[in-house]
């Protein structure tokens, strides 16, 4: 049985007409900020002070003192530069629908202190994290797999309860103790005086200390599960979708079928007729170790689902579900968020995975021209990348963890030499142009792929086309 790879498109299966019809044609991918908001900036530094004065006055020892305010300086860096990596997303329908329903918690929920503020997440893995800040987090890929607004509902309040309970301030202070604790330096000590792997040793002694500052304990999730369920209550969301999103975490691994990829159908042509033997893999199965996620706090690895969807349900007995109206602004929000995890996925180099999800989507939109120009845009990275002897860093290899495919994918994109990579980019967009040169995301993909060896457009007249078409276009100063 193959493992679901990475996330669960919303819009597979099920869609509302008038929400489809507006991706038919194209997409607009949402502003990539890269500076972090100067009023954001200034409550960041503010708190930070605040925890390090705090720190510095308690009546724990001066070095442990010191080295809290390491671990506060680190992560309020750290946060920064999450912020300049574009990780956040700030003008957005995303960041905004977040920021509303959590309004609507606090508004519920008047002894707490408004402190948070809440931002989209440029990630597909499924997952949503809080920080010591004050910045919260909703990552695309958590966000594409709710089904209505009592579930995000139940996330944010998950997380806002972690903020307010303090979880991430008493692992800090956990850590700032443990970074001066005698009998942790004497088990460091008798590691190296033994033989053998040190290193899994230093490993194991380090992951049963649970040093991560930002995974919590499982008495902390379940005091963050508690806590969430009483802010929950007050509102008018319906409770009982709690239970809901742990079934759904629990499930975020398991398989999902998606129908077969006809990659001969996107991708054969008379300059390059599709050749078969691309998709025989002359690989070993790969036990490959793929991308380390970066995120912290997840809320799908969030520990004991059963325990804690047990725990919910005894709490939640009496309650009833009650009726809410249509929300035509989470519809926009669940199907776009597809679109911009495929952006995101880009950016972010994971092209092998970018690619594969334009061609997933491409199966229901085959007239959006921003999927094409995705196909030419993450052809054109690929052969870059692989000129430059860099694949590995923006492709999987195959590995049997992953869907058929994915897989297959990944096959027959190793399988290509740099030259037909070049042919097959080129050809791709060319073929597609009478369509969709109107469209200002396909048109700077034919910009790029015109670049590469063989192509029969010329960029210079491509670029002057587009300044004619689009001139206030986003790409503008790529060109000078």
């Amino acid at each position: 049985m193959k493992r679901k790879f990475l996330l669960t498109f919303s819009i597979i299966y099920s869609l509302n007409f008038s929400a489809f019809s507006q991706l038919e044609k194209t997409y607009k991918p949402a502003k990539i900020d890269t500076a972090i908001p100067l009023e954001m900036q200034a409550i960041l530094k503010n708190k930070l002070f605040a925890q390090k004065d705090g720190a510095m006055r308690s009546s724990i020892k001066r070095e442990t003192a010191k080295y809290k305010c390491e671990l506060y300086t680190d992560s309020y860096l750290t946060i920064n530069q999450q912020f300049a990596d574009g990780k956040f997303m700030l003008d957005t329908i995303f960041s905004s629908y977040l920021q509303i329903i959590s309004d609507q918690i606090y508004t519920a929920n008047p002894q707490l202190k408004r402190e948070t503020v809440i931002y989209a997440y440029r990630s597909a893995y499924p997952n949503a994290f809080s920080t010591s800040g004050g910045v919260l987090a909703f990552h695309l890929g958590l966000l594409s797999k709710m089904q209505n607004e009592s579930q995000i509902a139940f996330i944010i309040c998950h997380e806002l309860a972690h903020y307010h309970l303090k979880h991430i301030d008493q692992k800090i202070d956990q850590l700032a103790e443990l970074n001066f604790d005698k009998t942790l330096e004497k088990k460091i000590n008798e590691v190296k005086k033994t033989g053998g792997n040190q290193y899994e040793k230093y490993k194991q002694l380090i992951e049963s200390l649970t040093l991560d500052i930002t995974k919590h304990s499982r008495s902390n999730e379940a005091e963050a599960d508690s806590v969430a369920l009483i802010y929950l209550l007050k509102t008018n969301y319906n409770p009982l979708e709690a239970i809901r999103v742990m079934d759904i975490l629990k499930h975020c691994d398991d398989p999902h079928y998606i129908p077969p990829i006809d990659l001969k159908k996107h991708f054969d042509s008379k300059e390059l007729p599709f050749k078969d033997d691309w998709l025989i893999s002359d690989m070993p199965d790969f036990d490959y170790h793929k991308r380390k996620y970066e995120d912290s706090d997840t809320a799908s690895t969030h520990p004991d689902c059963n325990k804690r969807e047990a725990a919910m349900k005894r709490i939640l007995a009496d309650k009833q579900a009650p009726t809410l109206p249509k929300n035509t602004t989470l519809e926009r929000v669940m199907l776009q968020s597809d679109f911009e995890t495929i952006e995101s996925l880009y950016y972010n180099h994971a092209v092998g995975q970018s690619l594969y999800y334009t061609l997933v989507l491409l199966e229901k939109y085959p007239d959006n021209a921003y999927l094409h120009a995705m196909v030419g845009k993450c052809f054109y990275t690929l052969y870059e990348r692989q000129k430059n002897k860099e694949l590995g860093r923006v492709l999987d290899l195959p590995n049997s963890e992953f869907e058929t495919n994915y897989n297959n994918l990944l096959q027959f994109i190793h399988a290509l030499r740099l030259s037909e990579i070049a042919m097959l980019s080129n050809a791709y967009l060319e073929n597609r142009a009478i369509p969709f040169r109107t469209d200002e995301e396909f048109l700077y993909a034919m910009i790029l792929c015109s670049k590469l060896p063989g192509a029969k457009n010329n960029t210079v007249a491509l670029i002057e086309e587009y300044k004619t078409k689009f001139p206030s276009g986003k790409y503008l100063n790529a060109f000078n």
